[in-house]
């Protein structure tokens, strides 16, 4: 009984090759869903689906849940958006295959340059992919979503120290960034002015 056991452990054995073999599905059904020509946003939901466990727990765990995963959830929809804004088949490709990268290696690991890296990543893409779907959202759009952003990946970054300030060097990344994002949102509004 313990050598069955010890194979439908998800740590090793069969369960564990049955686990990667469905985190890199993933990346392929969103490659599918848009080759195939149907919504994004259809992708958009099965990479929120993916994220089931986050609520199979009591309600008081749900926001922890959402915050912690929140890198995990903007790098799946960035890539929804990057793999939606090309027609070229091998730019798809490649964008697949780094999304079955993060999910299959660099996102299940947890040392302090593997989390640095995640946090970055997040961060990069998911503004990178926002202003790319949105280019003409409103400032305040802007700002809040940069905020989120920062927000989400500077915790997820600072967590992989032992960091006595987590919290407030959080907000301090945030607001940092939603004030670049206020400075360079008027940058562009007067340049589109003065530029008519």
């Amino acid at each position: 009984m313990n050598k069955i056991a010890k194979k439908i452990k998800p740590a090793e054995g069969y369960a564990s090759v049955l686990y990667v073999l469905l985190r890199a599905l993933l990346p392929l059904l969103v490659f599918g869903i848009i080759a195939l020509g149907l919504p994004p946003f259809i992708a958009v939901l099965l990479v929120l689906l993916s994220k089931w466990r986050m609520f199979a727990v009591k309600p008081r765990y749900w926001l922890p849940n959402v915050r912690s995963n929140l890198v995990d959830i903007f790098i799946g929809l960035s890539v929804i958006v990057f793999i939606a804004g090309t027609d070229l088949w091998v730019t798809q490709v490649v964008w697949t295959l780094l999304y079955t990268i993060w999910l299959v290696w660099l996102k299940p690991r947890s040392d302090s340059v593997s989390v640095m890296a995640q946090a970055l990543l997040a961060q990069a893409l998911t503004i990178v992919a926002f202003y790319r779907v949105a280019p003409d959202q409103t400032l305040l759009a802007s700002i809040v979503v940069t905020w989120l952003v920062c927000y989400a990946c500077a915790r997820h970054f600072l967590n992989a120290f032992e960091e006595p300030m987590v919290r407030t060097l959080t907000h301090i990344w945030a607001w940092f960034g939603a004030i670049i994002a206020w400075i360079l949102g008027h940058w562009i509004v007067q340049y589109l002015f003065c530029h008519k």
